[in-house]
């Protein structure tokens, strides 16, 4: 067996209890996923950074790391929106975040930059961002 399948069943092990329902979001490895719909053990989720409908089977999705997403709206556009609900997400580590608003970033318009990357440093600084 190789070294990544062990850690995969081992995740896989450690995350069986964790609920997936129809909207939940999540972080899963680096993707942001929004499930659609839970059913016959299986998952669809759409990936929202690549805007791809993906499925899976429940254990495979619970396979990889998982950081439960709580949406957050009102603040713009929806990549700045997308982008808070990522920095802000206080189970995810640091450099995880860093990461994933780091590839959303050539999407933001000129004059939201700023607050991203006021967003960006707080989290490279170990700090939770502020609006």
């Amino acid at each position: 067996m190789s070294v990544q399948a062990a850690v995969e069943r081992s995740v896989a092990k450690k995350q069986r209890g964790v609920r997936v329902q129809a909207g939940d979001r999540f972080l899963r490895g680096l993707r942001y996923v929004i499930v659609q719909a839970v059913r016959d053990g299986g998952v669809e989720y759409l990936d929202l950074l690549s805007n791809e409908k993906r499925t899976s089977i429940l254990s495979d999705f619970r396979g990889r790391v998982l950081y439960r997403v709580k949406p957050v709206g009102g603040i713009g556009d929806d990549v700045v929106r997308l982008i808070w609900d990522i920095a802000s997400t206080r189970l995810a580590p640091f450099d995880l975040r860093v990461t994933m608003v780091n590839r959303l970033i050539k999407a933001v318009r000129p004059e939201d930059m700023d607050k991203i990357t006021k967003w960006v440093s707080q989290l490279k600084s170990k700090e939770e961002p502020r609006r």
